[in-house]
């Protein structure tokens, strides 16, 4: 086969009697097989030799194919060189005759595995361009990270966290927030630094720092109207420095601050009231609308006592921090306590 992708020595493995199209099906010596056509000769087809066939050809397999394309290289049967065409006008272009002449020179020209070769350098160049894309996306990724990184030293000396200039350090109020692992930890810092939950007790306590750990399943569920005067001033001091927050966040580019969710206010308040699981579980239901199970109150309820520790350790007060502190006795009792333990 001397054009295509196939070209080379091929041995025919079954003969196509059809005089106006003859398809046989051959194998390569590349361990390919196929019926070839009149399009893949050019030329009239010669026969170059024979060999030895066994009476069950597998060329199905791989292995077949491997076994019977190594017979046939073992014959030592070699393919003709092709003819060398007309010269044509590119042949007297002196930049592709220079090209040519240094193609020919080149000391890998006549080396027998030249087109292996040439396989490896394209792999290699493939190779080297997708590692060099993988290294320019991984460079993005740092400026973006170095970036992000930037916003929030703004956002923090901008509130005084860290002080500004080319070596901030940290504010006292930057201390009590390293001390907060929550995902609105700046929002909590802003709470306790501004006194927001300061002179509550501790079910009400509950209540408010449980807005800033409870998630909805429903969008757009927001602090509940019920408790005490205090306890609601505190979650309204709570939403406007959430809001505060969330303009800042925005304007310095950076994700904001999930909006405090009420949702689970009303359960924590009656638990950590003394309340029965039942009396907990109805409040859930009757501020949010739909049915709280026992396993999720519990769950909840553990994510607002670890929040309450954090607030323990960080508060302004000492008042506040005992406040959080019989918080969380009283929230671990009953069934939250033996999930604790």
């Amino acid at each position: 086969i001397v054009v295509g992708r196939h070209r080379g020595l091929a041995v025919v493995l079954e003969p196509d009697r059809d005089e106006a199209d003859p398809r046989p099906l051959v194998l390569t010596e590349e361990k390919w097989s196929g019926r070839v056509s009149v399009g893949d000769f050019p030329d009239p087809a010669r026969v170059l030799g024979s060999m030895r066939l066994s009476r069950h050809v597998d060329v199905r397999t791989g292995r077949g194919r491997r076994d019977l394309a190594s017979a046939l290289r073992s014959t030592g049967i070699t393919a003709p060189r092709r003819r060398p065409k007309k010269a044509g006008p590119a042949s007297k272009n002196p930049d592709i005759a220079r090209l040519r002449k240094e193609i020919q020179a080149h000391p890998c020209h006549d080396m027998p595995e030249r087109e292996q070769l040439s396989r490896i350098a394209e792999r290699y160049h493939r190779l080297s361009h997708e590692s060099q894309t993988m290294r320019e996306k991984a460079a993005a990724t740092t400026n973006s990270l170095a970036r992000t990184f930037d916003r929030i030293i703004a956002l923090l000396t901008e509130r005084e966290y860290v002080t500004a200039g080319k070596d901030p350090q940290v504010t006292d109020a930057g201390a009590r927030l390293a001390r907060i692992y929550s995902e609105s930890d700046l929002l909590v810092a802003e709470c306790l630094r501004r006194g927001v939950w300061e002179g509550l007790g501790p079910a009400e306590l509950a209540a408010v720092v449980s807005t800033v750990v409870y998630e909805s399943r429903k969008e757009g569920e927001g602090p509940v109207p019920f408790g005490t005067g205090l306890m609601r001033h505190a979650l309204d001091e709570t939403i406007h420095l959430w809001r505060e927050l969330k303009t800042d966040e925005i304007r310095h580019k950076l994700p904001p601050t999930r909006e405090p969710d009420g949702g689970f206010a009303a359960a924590i308040f009656q638990w950590a009231s003394d309340g029965s699981l039942l009396e907990a579980l109805l409040a859930a239901d009757d501020s949010s609308g739909r049915g709280l199970s026992a396993g999720d109150f519990v769950r909840w309820c553990r994510q607002v006592i670890d929040l309450l520790e954090q607030v323990r350790g960080a508060a302004g007060t000492p008042e506040l921090a005992e406040s959080a502190r019989q918080a969380v006795k009283a929230i671990r009792r009953g069934v939250v306590a033996l999930d604790a333990a």
